[in-house]
């Protein structure tokens, strides 16, 4: 994800969870073509959500029908 700004943390959490993602994605994909996906989380969670989510729509635009993004609760911005 070049060229964006990013929490180190929750950056690193998001690539570490990339591949289990991907290969979760690919599964339902060839079990049932035509899926939807949500990504959700709560605070931290819905920050790494959100980077998952923006990742599988510019690696796999096409690999589901529907993405969704579900966010609760937000990180405290710069004072």
């Amino acid at each position: 994800m070049k060229g964006l700004t990013v929490h180190e943390g929750f950056l690193n959490s998001a690539t570490r969870l990339s591949s289990l993602v991907a290969r979760q994605l690919n599964r339902a994909n060839k079990d049932t073509p035509g899926f939807h996906v949500i990504f959700t989380g709560h605070s931290a969670g819905g920050a790494v959500a959100s980077l998952l989510f923006l990742k599988s729509l510019l690696e796999a635009p096409t690999l589901c029908e529907c993405q969704y993004l579900l966010r609760e609760g937000q990180e405290p911005g710069p004072d």
